[in-house]
């Protein structure tokens, strides 16, 4: 079975997951939204993994960092010459108010290679908290998308590096009716980073790997809320499939940006 064709059944047989566990939370009398507006708990449905929304409580946002470049590259695979780990990430975005899915949000993801080196700024030291403008043309790892009528984007990337003060993420920023409406940070839990660390290439590098509760915007920014949901089964296999579900205000105006 092709990567592409597995991605899609194994999105048909989640959502068939988060329906029948709605419809169990519903059976014991428990006050459940509908699938179409926003699922049961994250409580109810355990470790299950799900594709759409668990609740509607506004996402954290993450600081924006310094590697930002505001440029519509908009495309969904992102991986042009870098080698890693495949990973599929799949953002559903909704309006925190409503539940309701946001169409025609713009999305910007960006991060580092295996190595820790993000495209535009090969030459730059990595832990600078300063403005960095781009001084190489190339955007590996990089992309825009626009959310369809159900509020989704899906990227085809790499699972990220790590490098010095910073435990493996991924950047990303939402454009909404004409504002910077949420900045954040997709993190990965240990397990998984753990699993990665000790595959080719990330086990080239030799730098020590920074646990979440290390890293002081993980901790800070509330980043248990931003950890992508990976498939365990993928796991196993040749590509990771991951999902996380962002709940924002498309009103908002984001004051996290790199000054």
């Amino acid at each position: 079975m092709s990567i592409k064709l597995g991605f899609y059944v194994f999105l048909i047989h989640s959502l068939l997951i988060t329906s029948s566990l709605c419809n169990s939370c519903a059976s014991k009398e428990e006050v459940v939204p509908s699938p179409e507006e926003g699922q049961c708990s994250q409580e109810s449905v355990k470790q299950s993994f799900v594709t759409r929304f668990t609740e509607c409580s506004l996402s954290p946002e993450v600081g924006e960092g310094p590697y930002f470049i505001e440029e519509d590259i908009i495309r969904s695979n992102i991986v042009e010459d870098r080698i890693g780990i495949r990973l599929n990430v799949t953002l559903n975005l909704v309006d925190f108010n409503t539940c309701k899915p946001i169409k025609g949000a713009k999305v910007y993801i960006w991060q580092p290679d295996y190595s820790g080196i993000y495209s535009g700024f090969m030459d730059k030291p990595r832990v600078k908290r300063e403005k960095m403008y781009p001084k190489d043309p190339r955007r590996f790892l990089r992309g825009t998308q626009v959310t369809n009528e159900n509020g989704t984007v899906t990227f085809e990337t790499l699972f990220p590096g790590h490098y010095p003060g910073r435990t493996p993420h991924i950047h990303y920023r939402i454009h909404a009716n004409g504002n910077v409406a949420h900045i954040g940070q997709i993190f990965f839990d240990e397990s998984t980073s753990q699993v990665i660390q000790s595959k080719s290439p990330y086990n080239q590098v030799h730098s020590r790997r920074m646990k979440n509760e290390e890293d002081g915007e993980f901790t800070y920014f509330n980043g248990k809320k931003s950890i992508i949901n990976i498939d365990p089964q993928s796991l196993s296999g040749d590509s990771l499939e991951g999902i996380l579900n962002l709940a924002i205000n498309p009103l908002h105006r984001s004051n996290l940006m790199w000054a």
